[in-house]
């Protein structure tokens, strides 16, 4: 059950706040991420966070979860762990698969500590431009305004608070499977604990985008992503398209992928050039089937190349990666293209050898009945 605004509850926050400047002048940030199980996507968070001297730590490792109805269990796991910190201390939650970070712990606190001053409150969002999930209580006209458009609703994959405050939120346990997943927890909680809770509709130290460029707001400059107006945010989602897979250059890529590889050439390489199958047994048996690195993945993406310009051309897929199967002569199909008219172009002028060597055969046996009778 949501827990509406109360005076006691305004009361308590109120007194966190005086008494945070006074108890934490070193203050505690932890970061604390959700992974039930292992994927190598973590290397975005992981890479990222080790650079500038953050290590998340790992909740909801073999649990069973699933997106989005089943993260209740993700909820309960973070309310878990927030029973175990300091009311004042500083939590930083994050998604565990497109989520990098841009700053360490002394950026963090300041930016956090400012927005916590001029804000009154101790627990802020990231915000997105899109509405999630569609509930008739959640995405509402009256759904609070923004100055800007791309950081105007709330998004769970990345929120920071105090420990106090993140306890309030999280005093219930909830169902491990809900309608909405714990996206429409955090809606429902926000909503009706405006005082309690903002987003960072600036984009200054909590940020979600949908990709990067001038129409995102984000673009590249200087080793972070920073707003084409202003300063970068400490922590960027990438949700949606921005990890979808996209392709370029004939090669399978995503705008978190792209960041990635720039600030972390070499990370990239080992962890993400490759086209691997692995085959699993338990706990006690790995073994890799195919391992192909760098050049050697050429034909495999011309086969994945192939593969999506039939299936989205000639059969008609709704594939969300048919955007870049256009046409047969577009950037992903030409090649395949080329090499289907050479294929087709083989099998007519092998036809008419087939036909003659098909005719010789018969000349030959209607010769040996004709021998036989004679």
């Amino acid at each position: 059950m949501l827990r509406v605004w109360s005076p006691a509850v305004g009361f308590a926050n109120f007194v966190l706040l005086l008494f945070v400047p006074l108890c934490a002048c070193d203050p505690s940030l932890v970061v604390v991420t959700y992974m039930n199980e292992a994927s190598s996507l973590f290397g975005f968070l992981q890479v990222s966070a080790s650079a500038h001297g953050l290590y998340p730590q790992i909740l909801g490792y073999g649990e069973k979860a699933w997106w989005p109805e089943g993260l209740g269990a993700k909820i309960n796991a973070l309310a878990a762990f927030v029973r175990t910190v300091r009311d004042t201390d500083i939590v930083l939650f994050v998604d565990a698969f497109d989520v990098m970070v841009f700053a360490g712990k002394e950026e963090i606190v300041g930016k956090f500590e400012a927005l916590e001053k001029s804000r009154q409150r101790s627990l802020f969002f990231n915000a997105e431009r899109q509405c999630f999930p569609p509930f008739d209580d959640i995405c509402t006209d009256d759904y609070p305004d923004s100055p800007n458009s791309n950081w105007r609703f709330l998004n769970s994959g990345v929120f920071i608070g105090r420990g106090g405050a993140m306890l309030r939120m999280l005093a219930n346990e909830v169902p491990d499977s809900m309608p909405g997943g714990d996206q429409s927890f955090y809606q429902r909680y926000f909503l009706t604990n405006r005082d309690l809770v903002g987003l960072d509709t600036d984009c200054s130290l909590v940020c979600a985008t949908q990709g990067v460029g001038e129409s995102f707001g984000l673009e590249l400059q200087d080793g972070r992503l920073a707003r084409t107006s202003t300063d970068g945010p400490a922590v960027v989602h990438f949700v949606s398209t921005a990890h979808w897979a996209n392709w370029q250059h004939g090669e399978p890529t995503s705008d978190v992928l792209q960041v990635f590889q720039q600030l972390y050439p070499e990370q990239k390489k080992r962890l993400f050039d490759v086209v691997e199958f692995v085959s699993r047994v338990g706990g006690t048996h790995t073994k890799r089937i195919l391992n192909l690195r760098g050049d050697a993945r050429v034909p495999y993406f011309a086969i994945m190349r192939a593969s999506l310009c039939f299936n989205c051309l000639v059969l008609g897929s709704g594939s969300r990666e048919c955007i870049f199967a256009g046409s047969w002569f577009g950037e992903t199909c030409a090649a395949s293209s080329v090499a289907l008219v050479f294929l087709l172009s083989a099998i007519a002028s092998a036809l008419p050898l087939l036909r003659m060597s098909r005719r010789h055969a018969a000349l030959v046996c209607d010769s040996g009945k004709v021998d036989k009778v004679v």
